[in-house]
């Protein structure tokens, strides 16, 4: 599960996150007007204690902060894919 490319393709990695979505998915509906844009904090991912390129100050990460996937998409926006029934993502959890 800890290599960032191989890992999509590891059985437990996908039941992993996909339960996370799941439940990110649950809270977001028990209060779906606020909750669909309520983002915050900082972007910790090679900062402290990750240090791998260096010492990269953190950010905070907004709505307009932008997802990248190296080799595998386009970059787009975090306020895309806040709504998982939305055009990107289109699907829904029952």
């Amino acid at each position: 599960m800890t290599n960032t490319y191989s890992s999509p393709g590891d059985p437990l990695f996908f039941l992993h996150h996909s339960q996370i979505d799941r439940i990110w998915d649950k809270w977001q509906k028990k209060d779906w007007p606020a909750r669909k844009s309520d983002i915050a904090g900082p972007d910790t991912s090679y900062a402290y204690p990750f240090a791998w390129f260096g010492e990269i100050p953190y950010q905070n990460v907004t709505l307009d902060s932008t997802l990248t996937f190296p080799n595998m998409a386009n970059p787009i926006k975090i306020k895309e894919v806040m709504d998982i029934q939305d055009n990107i993502l289109c699907y829904k959890y029952q």
